[in-house]
Formats: structure tokens, sequence, C-alpha cells
């Protein structure tokens, strides 16, 4: 949820780039974290009847699995025209919990960030704690990485939540068999491999688009003053 100083921050983000145009926006370098989950994300069908007019069709019920699925947390970043390879994050086996740490992130820039960088770019991350890192913030500014100032909770304004989602989506339709597999530990490489090979066969057209709607989502924050927006 908002507050009202999340809403006054998101303000004066939309107020600094209320005149950046399309082109502007183009040199930004969208990046996010995705965690995919077995099952989780395909987009839902729906079938309308008559009430009491008709029987349940089995045929028609989208079965969803129960319980904690085998997932995987990836990490990808794109801007107009280019796009980076979308990179499994693995656990650090040096932390307390093996989880997905500033120094796995770091590692992760360090390979795939700079090819898509050029002259004016402009990166964008959001305020998770591996982001805010001191030694992200390090590598950042020893790197030479203009960062966009990212104002709190506000996923509607970075369009790499839509291609997540517009991911998760097309994996099922692209590969349904993944929703017939048992959640073991191969089908969790089976799902990686399809989410690679599903990020791969995007079109620039899709990500084109999304950045081009950022133009539009400014708009919208500054007539929401600060607050939520329909993205």
């Amino acid at each position: 949820m908002l507050s009202e100083e999340d809403a006054r921050q998101r303000m004066i983000w939309a107020r600094k780039y209320q005149y950046f145009t399309y082109l502007q926006w183009r040199r930004v370098r969208w990046s996010d974290e995705c965690s995919i989950e077995l099952g989780k994300g395909q987009k839902p069908s729906y079938v309308f009847s008559s009430a009491g007019k008709e029987r349940l069709r089995p045929e028609l019920v989208q079965e969803k699995p129960c319980g904690k699925q085998k997932c995987q947390m990836f990490w990808a970043a794109f801007g107009y025209g280019i796009r980076t390879p979308l990179v499994p994050m693995e656990g650090d086996s040096d932390s307390r919990r093996g989880g997905v740490t500033a120094k796995v992130y770091k590692d992760i820039l360090d390979e795939y960030l700079p090819p898509i960088l050029g002259i004016g770019a402009i990166f964008m991350q959001d305020n998770a704690p591996i982001h805010t890192a001191r030694i992200i913030r390090d590598w950042l500014i020893e790197n030479g990485v203009k960062v966009m100032v990212w104002p709190k909770r506000s996923p509607d304004l970075n369009p790499i939540e839509n291609l997540w989602a517009l991911l998760k989506a097309q994996i099922y339709k692209t590969y349904p068999e993944l929703l017939k597999l048992r959640n073991t530990e191969a089908t969790l490489r089976q799902l990686i491999r399809c989410a690679i090979a599903t990020w791969e066969d995007f079109g620039e057209q899709i990500m084109a688009r999304l950045i081009d709607t950022m133009v539009n989502r400014v708009k919208a924050v500054i007539l929401a003053d600060g607050w939520y927006t329909t993205y």
C-alpha cells in the first residue's frame, strides 16, 4: 500500500521526468528480478454459461497445483532494441540462508549489464535490498553507470513488470506440457529451459511498445497526484 510519503516521492519523480520524450525514455535500461513458479502465471481462460441451465464441463476446468511448487528466480534487463539474456539467479553458498545476495547480483551486473549500456544510457533498478547494498553502489560508481533514482513501491512505473506477466503467460502457452509434470528437480530444470527459450523468442516490438508507454505512465502519476495508476 502507498503511504502519503510514497505518493509524494512518486510525484517528485514524475515531475522530474514529465518532459522526457520518447527518445529519452528509449535510453533507459529497465531491470528487475522475477520468480517463476511452476504452474503460476498462466493467463486464465473464462467460460460463460447460463446460470442453472448448463452443467459443468470437466474438460474446461483449469487445474491449479496445491502447495509450494518448484520455482526459480531470474534477472534480466532491456532497453529499446536491446536486452540481456534471462539469467537464472543461484543462491549464495556463503550466505547464512543460501539465498540470492548482493554478491550474486554484483556478479550478474558485472557480466551482463555493460554490453547493453552505451553513451547516455540510464540504468533503472528498484529499491530491493540487494540493489541498494554498498557493494552494488560502489560497483555502479566505479563503472560509471548513471542510475535513475526510483520511488518506492512503484512497480506500475516499470515496464519490465508487464513483460514478466507476458513471459509467464507465454511459457505455458508455448509449453503446456509443463502443467502436467511432477514437482521435481528435473521439472525445475525443464521450467528454466522453457523460460529462457520464451524470453529469447520475444519480439523487439513488444519491448519497444512497453517503453513507449512511459510518457503516459508519467502523466498518469501526475493526474493521480502520486497515487495509484492503472498500469
